[in-house]
């Protein structure tokens, strides 16, 4: 190794790494968060395209640099080894070779989650049940599309892939969870490549915080355009056959920068207000902790994204499922007659994806069949 690394080649590429490295991750860190505090659109990308790419290079710089320190090590080590203890040089030349695997792993994850993120998203079917679900509601199909991000990672053949999938299927209602369009002029193609689904009942659409990091009224503006029913703070009811399904729409916390738990079940309770008491309600709340709001008004159902399952994901579970408690980061949940489903959505943060699919979810309403 001392042959064909120089140490001065070492030396400097170690400390260009860990100074360059430093630099990229605070310069993304700043342009991200003063991007959403200025409601800078381009100066947030920016920080969003410099923090992916830190990310999916931490692998290879990872194996870069403990190479650099193996070489740098190797040169310190005494030439006269007369007198030394031999298994003690062994072991010290084991643990500089072993001290490449945990980088080299790194690397293969770094590049299998990049792989994986690029890949097409995967069309979930959810079957949730309900013992009081009413006959006139049962196999009820609703298509489920959060976090698509369309912009500069994800564009709109994902959703050409989602529509494409539920090809000769029934989709009833097609409720979009907020963060859908990054670059707001993909919206429109994006919703009419949805609306050609024809779902029975429409579409509705939720807010999330990526809807505020847009001019203020911009995206309401653009989704009315478009003839999607936004619910902000409110719900309307659907008269299906004999049964009535209320659709509540939660705001989200961006807006006015408050609390997250407080505003959530501010916000769900106006949604919810003027919902007929025989209604079966379905609550569209971009964050998943509006699952605790829900519950409080006995909400039937809740359907939120946001977290994207935190992208990384281990026997079908999100990796912060056992240590982020009461933050339902991904999957179903069921607290007494209450149930949330959150999905790993169409997009993501930046380009890694291990364990952890994009997903569009397909929610079906099933009635639980009662004991003979």
């Amino acid at each position: 190794m001392k042959r064909w690394i120089p140490e001065w080649w070492a030396k400097k590429t170690t400390r260009a790494l860990t100074y360059g490295w430093l630099v990229i991750t605070l310069l993304a860190d700043g342009c991200y968060l003063l991007g959403i505090e200025w409601g800078s659109f381009e100066l947030y990308q920016f920080g969003k395209y410099l923090w992916a790419s830190s990310i999916v290079l931490s692998g290879p710089m990872a194996v870069a640099l403990t190479l650099c320190f193996i070489v740098l090590r190797k040169k310190e080590r005494p030439q006269n080894t007369q007198g030394k203890d031999p298994e003690g040089l062994e072991r010290r030349e084991l643990f500089l070779k072993m001290a490449l695997l945990p980088p080299v792993l790194a690397g293969a994850a770094s590049f299998g989650g990049l792989v994986r993120a690029n890949m097409s998203p995967t069309l979930h079917e959810v079957e949730v049940v309900f013992p009081h679900l009413p006959p006139a509601l049962e196999g009820l199909r609703i298509l489920q599309v959060t976090d698509a991000h369309l912009g500069p990672f994800i564009g709109l053949d994902s959703i050409d892939d989602a529509v494409e999938a539920l090809d000769g299927t029934r989709v009833d209602i097609v409720a979009i969870t907020g963060d859908f369009a990054d670059h707001l002029r993909l919206a429109k193609p994006a919703i009419e490549r949805l609306a050609s689904l024809k779902p029975t009942h429409g579409v509705f659409f939720s807010m999330g915080n990526h809807e505020y990091y847009h001019p203020e009224g911009k995206v309401r503006a653009t989704l009315d355009s478009l003839g999607v029913q936004t619910l902000v703070n409110s719900g309307t009811a659907l008269n299906i056959d004999d049964a009535t399904l209320y659709l509540g729409g939660a705001d989200d916390p961006a807006r006015t920068q408050e609390e997250e738990v407080p505003f959530l079940l501010a916000s769900t309770e106006k949604a919810l207000n003027g919902m007929p008491s025989d209604a079966f309600s379905l609550l569209l709340s971009h964050r998943p902790r509006g699952f605790d709001a829900a519950q409080k008004f006995n909400v039937d159902l809740t359907l939120s994204g946001h977290t994207h399952g935190y992208q990384v994901g281990l026997f079908g579970q999100s990796v912060a499922e056992s240590f982020a408690a009461g933050t339902y980061p991904r999957g179903l949940y069921q607290s007494g007659a209450s149930q949330l489903y959150t999905s790993t959505g169409l997009g993501h943060w930046f380009p890694f994806r291990l364990g952890c699919d994009r997903e569009a979810a397909v929610i079906v309403l099933r009635r639980a069949k009662l004991n003979a």
